[in-house]
């Protein structure tokens, strides 16, 4: 499988690439992208969304720990900023019932945003243990804040819920300690997967089910910490890390509806990357990952369709890791994050709901005299069905060679019709939606050589030889 902007792979679990995406390519001249700028340039924040509002809040800017909060709104496409009441540095944050609850960073405080209201609220919430490297996220109007260090204790298995709907605060804990551990939702289920349980990596998945008040857990298919968590059409997706291994570039699959598991790759081997979901989107964007032994930022986003079963990658205008990312109205936003010249303001915000398409040609091709064979467009997706499948095959920037998904192609036609040499040629795939959406894939077609005439006169002997041994038999 080749390495390029808009490769898509469908229905393929065990397809992995492990080069690295270095450099700085703007994503505005990608489809869908645009770029914004925190009010100030920091790592390690927490992002979350509510009433059409992006939070990007707290963090280490290079003067410590941060409170500033730099608020998006979806509608009027406009930035603000305010700054948080208590809580400051490494915190994760969560959100239901039109609030936003950012926690963490050794604090007991959990600080409360109302979206709609645009204001800071008072709540009786606070963390049961100060702790940081702790996770979040919500379900059935609870939320919830998971794990972590606790610096008196250690690492903790302490799960604060807060009700939304009561005003209550419950604490529970899950099977195993560990911080560094990610959490996500689907449905009336909160899941809290894998980190570093003071010992090792843990693959353990903690799963509550907020409507009968029961926990259970599941086994990740590879124990790793630093791992990220989203989740889209009933489909909870746990993605890269660090493992023994090293960087992962697992991603394993709970289906909520068929109660099984399955795996997936990312494109890159990464950890401390980003997560957020859109629709029927899961996105995983940014990270550190290895090329060649050396390490480097990660300009890679990998997206999970839950509804076709597609995985699909683009990239961020810049590499970075320990950035943040939420999402609301059909924007994905990736803000902030380290890079190897220091901190970065940098936010890629992708339009989710703009129509998209990409291509994948398969190959590469083989074709030698007398054959025939079948080009294959069919792992080509988009938001929408593609209604147009036209093929360069001569190279000449025409397309129309060929149409269709699967096209048949003779050697006959590529030397006699298109007058191709023996060799390697690129060819193209153009795919299209019904609105004139459109994108150019290429792949490569191997025409082989017609054999010399003393090598047809030795098979020709050959195969007289042994068609007279056979008739002796």
């Amino acid at each position: 499988m080749k390495v390029m902007i808009g490769t898509v792979v469908c229905l393929v679990a065990s397809v992995t690439l492990t080069v690295c995406s270095v450099g700085t390519a703007v994503a505005a001249s990608l489809p869908n992208w645009s770029t914004a700028r925190l009010s100030e340039p920091r790592s390690e924040l927490a992002a979350a969304s509510a009433a059409g509002k992006v939070l990007f809040a707290g963090g280490y800017s290079t003067s410590g720990p941060s409170s500033v909060v730099d608020i998006y709104d979806t509608a009027s496409g406009q930035w603000t900023a305010t700054y948080l009441p208590h809580v400051q540095g490494r915190l994760v944050g969560t959100s239901a019932a039109g609030k936003v609850f950012f926690g963490g960073g050794y604090q007991y405080a959990v600080d409360v945003y109302d979206a709609a209201g645009g204001i800071w609220t008072t709540t009786s919430f606070s963390l049961s243990r100060s702790r940081d490297f702790l996770s979040a996220t919500s379900a059935s109007g609870k939320v919830f804040f998971a794990g972590g260090f606790d610096y008196f204790a250690g690492v903790s298995p302490v799960v604060d819920i807060y009700d939304t709907v009561s005003g209550t605060q419950t604490v529970a804990g899950l099977s195993q300690a560990r911080e560094d551990l990610a959490a996500t939702s689907s449905g009336n289920k909160v899941f809290f997967a894998g980190g570093f349980n003071g010992s090792g990596f843990s693959d353990v998945v903690d799963i509550y089910d907020v409507a009968s008040g029961v926990w259970s857990t599941a086994i990740l298919s590879e124990a790793r910490r630093s791992l990220v968590a989203a989740s889209a059409g009933g489909k909870v997706y746990f993605a890269g890390g660090y493992s023994s291994n090293g960087f992962s570039s697992v991603v394993d699959i709970f289906d909520t509806a068929t109660g099984l598991w399955s795996t997936a790759r990312l494109w890159e081997r990464r950890e401390y990357l980003s997560a957020a979901s859109s629709g029927s989107r899961v996105f995983f964007g940014g990270g550190v990952c290895v090329g060649g032994g050396e390490q480097f930022d990660s300009r890679a986003v990998d997206f999970f369709d839950a509804a076709s079963a597609c995985q699909s990658m683009t990239w961020l205008s810049q590499g970075r890791f320990r950035l943040a990312a939420a999402s609301a109205d059909g924007k994905v936003l990736f803000g902030g994050g380290s890079q190897a010249g220091g901190l970065t303001d940098l936010v890629d915000i992708y339009d989710a709901n703009a129509p998209w398409v990409q291509a994948e040609a398969g190959g590469p091709y083989l074709i030698d005299p007398g054959q025939t064979i079948s080009l294959d467009g069919t792992q080509s997706g988009g938001s929408a069905p593609i209604v147009s499948w036209l093929w360069d095959i001569d190279s000449d920037g025409a397309f129309g060679d060929l149409t269709g998904a699967t096209p048949s192609i003779s050697y006959d036609y590529l030397t006699g019709v298109l007058q191709l040499c023996e060799g390697s040629h690129l060819i193209g795939l153009r795919v299209s939606l019904a609105d004139g959406t459109s994108d150019t894939t290429y792949t490569s077609l191997n025409v082989g050589a017609v054999p010399e005439p003393a090598t047809l006169s030795l098979l020709t002997v050959g195969g007289l030889a042994l068609l007279r041994r056979s008739r002796r038999k």
